[in-house]
C-alpha cells in the first residue's frame, strides 16, 4: 500500500463517467480553503474563512478564455466531513469536458488528484468509518440488486461491526480481570468467577457463530441453493428426488443401497434456483477402500457443501439409534421429511413422539409420500422458505468483507472455543488469557483496529477514483 500523505488536499470527480444532467468534483484536506479561495468567486458577502458550520454557497469558476462555470459549492469546515478534514463538493453541469476543465483548475490551485479509495481511505483512518463500513461503502457502489444494496446499507449503518466490536469489549473486559487477577495472585482475590468468565465467552461465541452463518449461507446471494437429501439406506430419497424434480433420473429399488454416488439435479421453484443431492444412505464401513466407504465420503462431502439438508425418514419403519441422534442433533439447516406417508405408520416411542413433536412446533417437518403431488408441491414451497430465509441473512454481508475476514473469524471463534474449554477444565488464568488475546488480535483485524499495509492494499484498490 502507498504510504499516502493524509494532511494533502486532494480532489477528484466523484461522479460516474458517462453522460448525466449534473457532475460533483470532491475536494479534501488541511488546505481545501485557500484551495477552493484560489478555484472559485463567491457570489455570497460572507467569507468562507469565517464558516463555522456546513454550508451551501453559489459559486463561479472561470475557465480559459474566460468562460464563467456556475455551480454550487457544499463547504464542511471541520471534522464533521466525510474525512474528518475540511472538504467540499463542487455541483455543476453534467459536460465531460467541462469537468475535466474544472478539475484541473482545482489541482492548479494546490490540489493533486486522489488515489482510488483515498477519501474512504483517509475516512477509515480518521475514525469515520471502520474497515467493515469502509467496505460497506464499496457494496453500495457495486450492487447490482435491491438485496445487495440493503445488506450493504445494514453493514455500513454497523450491522457487522457493532456486534463484533461489542463482543471485543466484552473480551477486552474479561481479560482484564484475568490479568488483574494474575497481578494480584498472591493476595487470594477473586476479580472473576468461572461461572461469569464461562458465561462472557459463551456469548461471544454466539455472535461469532451468528457471523459465522451468515457467511456460510453467503451463496444464496447468487440466488443459487445446493439441498441435500440424506438418510438411511432404502428411506425413500432417491424417490424424493424424481419425485421433486418430475423425472426419473436416480434409480429406485426395494434393495437397500442402490445409491452409491451422489447425484445432482437442478429445480427451480419460483425463480429460484435449486441444486438438489441424492446421497448414498448411512451406513459405517470399516473398510476404508470399499465402495461403500467411498460412498459415505461422497455423502459427508454433498452434505457439508448444502445450505439446506433434507433428513428423509422411512414413516413405515420403526427409527434407529442413528436417526434419534440426527433427529437430537441436527443443526438448523436441516429439515426433516418423512416418507412414505401412504403405508401404514410404524409404532413410536416417547422418545420418538418427543423429538416429532419439536421439530413441528418449529416448523420443521413434513410427510410426504410419491403417490401424494400436493406433498411434494408442499415441500418445494418449504425449501423456497428456507432459502429465502436463508438468503436475507446472508445478504447482510458484503462479498469483498467475507473474502477478507472469514479466516479472521473462524480463526477468532477457535480461540474463544478453546478459552472455553481451558476454564471449564479448570486450567489456568494465563492459559485463558492467551488464547483470549489471540482471539482479540483476530476481530481487530476484521474492524480494522488492528491492520497492515497489505490489508489495506486489499480493501482500497478496488475503489475507484472520487470514493
Amino acid at each position: 500500500m502507498p504510504n499516502f500523505d493524509v494532511d494533502d488536499t486532494i480532489a477528484a470527480i466523484a461522479t460516474a463517467a458517462g453522460h448525466g444532467l449534473r457532475s460533483t468534483i470532491r475536494i479534501s484536506g488541511l488546505e481545501c480553503l485557500k484551495c477552493l479561495v484560489r478555484s472559485f468567486c463567491f457570489l455570497s458577502t460572507k467569507p468562507l474563512a469565517e464558516l463555522r458550520s456546513p454550508s451551501m454557497l453559489g459559486v463561479e469558476m472561470v475557465l480559459d478564455d474566460n468562460l464563467k462555470l456556475p455551480g454550487s459549492l457544499i463547504y464542511w469546515p471541520n471534522h464533521r466531513s466525510y474525512t474528518r478534514q475540511p472538504s467540499a463538493e463542487f455541483h455543476t453541469f453534467g459536460s465531460g469536458p467541462i469537468i475535466q476543465l474544472a478539475l484541473a483548475k482545482i489541482c492548479q490551485s494546490g490540489a493533486r488528484l486522489a488515489n482510488p479509495g483515498e477519501f474512504t481511505l483517509r475516512a477509515f483512518l480518521s475514525g469515520r468509518l471502520d474497515l467493515t463500513q469502509a467496505e460497506a461503502v464499496l457494496g453500495i457502489i457495486d450492487a447490482q440488486a435491491p438485496t445487495e444494496l440493503d445488506g450493504a446499507l445494514k453493514q455500513l449503518a454497523g450491522g457487522l461491526s457493532g456486534p463484533l466490536i461489542a463482543a471485543r469489549d466484552q473480551l477486552t473486559y474479561v481479560l482484564a480481570e484475568l490479568e488483574a487477577g494474575l497481578d494480584f495472585a498472591e493476595e487470594d482475590i477473586e476479580f472473576i468467577s468461572r461461572e461469569v468468565l464461562l458465561a462472557r465467552l459463551v456469548e461471544v461465541q454466539t455472535t461469532l457463530d451468528r457471523i459465522l452463518n451468515q457467511i456460510d449461507s453467503r451463496a444464496l446471494a447468487t440466488e443459487r441453493i445446493r439441498v441435500a437429501l440424506i438418510g438411511l439406506p432404502n428411506a425413500g430419497k432417491s424417490c424424493l428426488f424424481n419425485g421433486l424434480l418430475g423425472s426419473n433420473r436416480a434409480i429406485v429399488s426395494n434393495v437397500p443401497g442402490t445409491t452409491t454416488d451422489f447425484l445432482i439435479g437442478q429445480l427451480e421453484i419460483e425463480g429460484l434456483i435449486v441444486e438438489l443431492a441424492d446421497t448414498a444412505g448411512f451406513e459405517s464401513a470399516a473398510d476404508s477402500t470399499s465402495i461403500s466407504a467411498l460412498a459415505q465420503q461422497q455423502r459427508e462431502f454433498a452434505e457439508s457443501n448444502s445450505q439446506l439438508q433434507l433428513l428423509c425418514l422411512d414413516g413405515s419403519v420403526v427409527r434407529t439409534s442413528w436417526e434419534r441422534e440426527r433427529l437430537a442433533t441436527a443443526p438448523a439447516t436441516t429439515f426433516i421429511v418423512q416418507t412414505k406417508s401412504d403405508l401404514p405408520p410404524a409404532e413410536m416411542t416417547a422418545v420418538d413422539l418427543r423429538l416429532m413433536q419439536q421439530w413441528k412446533s418449529e416448523q420443521r417437518w413434513l410427510s410426504t409420500s410419491f403417490a401424494d403431488p400436493s406433498s411434494l408441491k408442499q415441500l418445494q414451497q418449504t425449501i423456497l422458505k428456507h432459502a429465502l430465509a436463508f438468503s436475507e441473512t446472508s445478504s447482510e454481508i458484503v462479498g469483498s468483507t467475507i473474502a477478507r475476514t472469514a479466516q479472521n473469524l473462524r480463526s477468532a471463534a477457535n480461540y474463544v472455543k478453546s478459552a472455553q474449554l481451558a476454564a471449564s477444565e479448570q486450567a489456568g488464568e494465563e492459559i485463558i488469557a492467551a488464547e483470549i488475546r489471540a482471539a482479540l488480535d483476530d476481530m481487530g483485524l476484521v474492524v480494522g483496529t488492528i491492520y497492515t499495509d497489505d490489508i489495506l492494499d486489499v480493501v482500497f484498490s478496488r475503489f475507484c477514483i472520487g470514493k
